[in-house]
């Protein structure tokens, strides 16, 4: 409610200030907002496999994953690839799982486990904050 005043208040000051790019860019940015906005994480289909690990429909061989972490407060699975210019995979489960020893005893046969990441990356708790 509060965020449909603020854009009111702004078209309206644009339209104030005779600047009619800002008045038309306030709407396609709110347009955009909305339709990329996501309150709940979509749950994927995941398979574990000897050969390696298929998120959704994509195959990930073993061999292009250097190593993974679970965010055991949130329910989160992260891969990372070998390729260090990727963000780690994120792979939401629901609360029933018990990630850590269904999922990770699976997976620290294959890859290894970081000792330095706990929790979720930088990035994802700035998705979460600013919600993107």
């Amino acid at each position: 409610m509060s965020a449909g005043l603020i854009a009111c208040l702004l078209i309206a000051f644009s339209i104030w200030q005779k600047n009619v790019l800002f008045a038309i860019l306030i709407p396609m940015l709110i347009a955009m907002y909305i339709s990329f906005h996501h309150d709940e994480d979509r749950y994927v289909l995941f398979t574990l496999s000897d050969e390696g690990i298929t998120i959704d429909e994509t195959y990930y061989p073993y061999t292009s994953l250097s190593y993974f972490w679970i965010d055991t407060d949130n329910d989160q699975l992260y891969l990372q690839s070998k390729q260090g210019y990727k963000p780690p995979f994120r792979v939401p489960f629901p609360e029933d799982v018990d990630v850590q020893k269904e999922v990770g005893e699976m997976l620290e046969k294959h890859i290894k486990k970081s000792p330095h990441h706990t929790g979720e990356p930088l990035s994802v708790t700035l998705e979460r904050i600013f919600k993107l």
